[in-house]
């Protein structure tokens, strides 16, 4: 609610500006008016993109990723090195099937978020940085190969993980992320609004 206020209320306080100098002309005033410069449109819409972007992944994120998650598992992680690794080994073979998205958690902080067509693609990190200064590793089972580069751009989106980069899902034969997509069009409208000569 907070956020859509905060949306509504920023693009008034831009539009207002952008017609600032229209009005001048019919309306009697005292002073100049405010120029509406590159500047300032581009503050203004980067502004309301970061908005947009909150309000965008906050209503619907969420429920996309769980409407493609067939099962979750979460495991605390702890010890000397050897036992994190083992920890890690058991999880995979044993409890996990098919397509999977992992993030890796230090305290309540998402470190990294990753993909993998199968359990394995887990054995790459028993000796990386993440599993030695992760507190616990949490993984979904994806419904299909096409639902993974969204699952994983959506899982960036929800957890803003320390260590990626949010990029848009590109991949064969896969879907696309919706987040990713309402962002592009928003961009696109404000830009397409706010125009200059």
């Amino acid at each position: 609610m907070f956020l859509t206020k905060d949306f509504e209320r920023t693009l008034f306080k831009l539009w207002r500006r952008r017609i600032e100098n229209i009005e001048s002309l019919v309306k009697s005033r005292k002073g100049r008016p405010l120029y509406f410069r590159k500047y300032d449109r581009d503050r203004g819409i980067k502004q309301l993109e970061e908005l947009a972007n909150q309000i965008v992944t906050k209503q619907g994120a969420k429920k996309e990723l769980n409407s493609v998650t067939v099962y979750r598992k979460t495991r605390q992680i702890s010890g000397t090195s050897f036992r994190r690794q083992s920890r890690l080994i058991q999880l995979a073979k044993t409890h996990l099937k098919g397509a999977i998205i992992y993030a890796f958690w230090k305290n309540r902080r998402c470190m990294y978020v990753g993909k993998g067509k199968s359990w394995k693609r887990l054995l790459g990190y028993q000796n990386s940085v993440y599993l030695h200064n992760a507190t616990r590793i949490s993984v979904r089972g994806i419904s299909g190969p096409s639902q993974l580069g969204k699952a994983e751009c959506l899982s960036k989106h929800l957890f803003n993980p320390q260590y990626n980069k949010i990029t848009p899902a590109k991949t064969k034969h896969g879907k696309p992320c919706p987040v990713c997509k309402a962002k592009r069009q928003i961009r696109l409208e404000l830009r397409s609004l706010f125009r200059l000569k």
